[in-house]
């Protein structure tokens, strides 16, 4: 080869490279996701890490890395990979360089962190559809005049046609009624038949006196209690246990003390000694009522010399024995007081006694401390009878039985107390129907002492009897008898049954009508 002899020549070989570089070289930077999408909390970010690859065309090398402030970068070959947590920045980029035969290659790629904005503001509303289809129509409710007494299917189907209902429609209503107002049916159509509607109504709601009795038919008319049971209605008996035979009958002698203490023995016990009794303890007994029946009521009084622990403690007592009051055995009997009991516990109850004055048996409850029959210091007495607690109990009496005694029983002052009082008034005994175990409206007794074998002879001749109890009566002759009675009271206040001419009434224990049968007008 011959040797190389002008200037160009010489310089040109004496180049680094003496060759061009090739032209299908190159590099490429591809990121797995440009943003780190954060999430509501600020602590994290979806996806939670991105890789960057370096691809080589047609060259090989080691792949220089770089990036901008804020990101920490974690190198693997020709990859890097920003975690989440390691990019502080907000926007950054990350940079690959690579140099091969003195030619320098480098791609850049930018990382951000981007998160929801808050919503826009809503858009304005679009035009009116168009109106869709009517729809059927709903159920209706209307009158219409007819001039029959009976219901018609085919005149409820005309009104709704001509009213501009068309057919019956399940749940129209329709009311025919003639215009003199003496017949009204009200029926619902159930979508094949017209079916009569039931309602019920708020009592509240009616004015008194805007209801005639003649606007009422009773002849379907049936009487439930309260738990749904029929005590009475068409085509039934009414149920003797419903009925108080008695009502408002009280057997015993002085039970509201209108007499003080009359009738009344005691008291007796092995309770502490009676420390003061009497009738109507100033601010302790209704004296709203004063002078009225039931308004009175005994009272007495124990230190606590002898105490009983609480009021389950039965240890010490005393008690007030009623008059004897002749009854018939088998029969039920119940006996009830109000009663008020202050630091102490009170127990109401009968004694049944043979011929032989033996107690051959007792109510419910008697000696108990607790229930129906016992005022376990529930209630104190004061100048309301609401303050007041009723106690009763009831049984059947024994075989044997001839008469039977009230006992109002005061246990001692519980422990811890001073003194304590026990209060009672409205004392009752009644007879009642087999089955039979609560009081009835309570009434006044017999202001009489009732005719006994201890306190009258076998024989009586022109008696005057305000009112006797014969167990058993035998009677040689007697003629028709017949009589005309003004007015029949079983008492003269609170609790009674009246019957006068065509009119019965019914009155609780305030003194109100609360029943009334026959003509309605006073």
């Amino acid at each position: 080869m011959a040797a190389f002899v002008n200037d160009r020549t010489v310089l040109i070989m004496a180049a680094n490279p003496r060759y061009a570089p090739p032209t299908d070289r190159g590099m490429f930077l591809t990121p797995a996701s440009a943003v780190f999408k954060v999430a509501s909390d600020g602590q994290s970010a979806s996806p939670g890490s991105c890789t960057f690859k370096a691809t080589l065309l047609n060259m090989s090398g080691a792949v220089a890395w770089s990036c901008s402030a804020g990101i920490t970068l974690t190198t693997n070959g020709n990859e890097v990979t920003v975690t989440y947590a390691n990019f502080a920045a907000v926007s950054g980029t990350v940079t690959a360089t690579l140099t091969v035969d003195g030619v320098q290659f480098t791609q850049t790629a930018t990382l951000s962190k981007v998160a929801d904005g808050v919503n826009g503001t809503n858009g304005a509303p679009g035009a009116p559809g168009t109106p869709g289809a009517a729809g059927a129509r709903g159920n209706v409710d209307i009158a219409a005049i007819t001039t029959g007494n009976v219901w018609s299917d085919t005149e409820a189907a005309a009104a709704l046609s001509a009213a501009g209902y068309g057919a019956p429609k399940s749940r129209d209503m329709v009311t025919l009624y003639k215009a003199d107002r003496t017949f009204s049916v009200q029926k619902m159509y159930s979508g094949s038949a017209w079916v009569t509607v039931d309602y019920v109504y708020n009592g509240n709601i009616f004015v008194k006196g805007s209801i005639l009795p003649e606007a009422i038919d009773t002849r379907n008319l049936t009487v439930k209690d309260a738990a749904g049971n029929v005590i009475f209605g068409a085509g039934t008996n009414l149920d003797k246990s419903r009925v108080n035979a008695n009502f408002g009958s009280n057997l015993l002698y002085n039970g509201d003390f209108s007499l003080v203490m009359d009738g009344w023995t005691g008291p007796s016990g092995n309770g502490p000694t009676v420390a003061a009794s009497g009738i109507n303890l100033g601010g302790w007994w209704p004296s709203y009522s004063q002078g009225k029946p039931g308004a009175n009521v005994m009272w007495s009084c124990q230190g606590n010399t002898v105490t009983n622990s609480s009021v389950s403690d039965g240890s010490y007592y005393y008690e007030y024995i009623g008059y004897q009051i002749p009854i018939e055995a088998g029969k039920t009997y119940v006996v009830s007081a109000y009663t008020g009991a202050h630091r102490c516990v009170v127990n109401v109850f009968l004694y049944f006694y043979n011929s032989a004055d033996q107690v051959i048996g007792v109510t419910s409850g008697a000696g108990a401390m607790s229930g129906v029959w016992t005022n376990a210091a529930e209630a104190g007495g004061g100048t309301n009878l609401s303050s007041y607690k009723r106690l009763y109990g009831y049984n059947v009496a024994p075989a044997g039985t001839v008469y039977c005694r009230v006992i109002l029983r005061k246990y001692a002052t519980i422990a811890g107390n001073s003194d304590s009082y026990m209060f009672v008034g409205r004392v009752m005994l009644e007879e009642v129907p087999a089955g039979v175990t609560t009081p009835g409206i309570w009434s006044v007794g017999q202001a009489v002492a009732p005719i006994t074998m201890g306190n009258v002879s076998s024989y009586i001749q022109g008696a005057v009897i305000g009112l006797a109890q014969i167990n058993t009566a035998s009677i040689g002759s007697l003629s028709a008898l017949s009589a005309t009675i003004g007015t029949l009271r079983t008492a003269n206040w609170g609790g009674r049954m009246e019957i006068e001419s065509n009119q019965q009434r019914i009155y609780d224990d305030s003194n109100n009508l609360v029943v009334q049968i026959g003509r309605l007008d006073p």
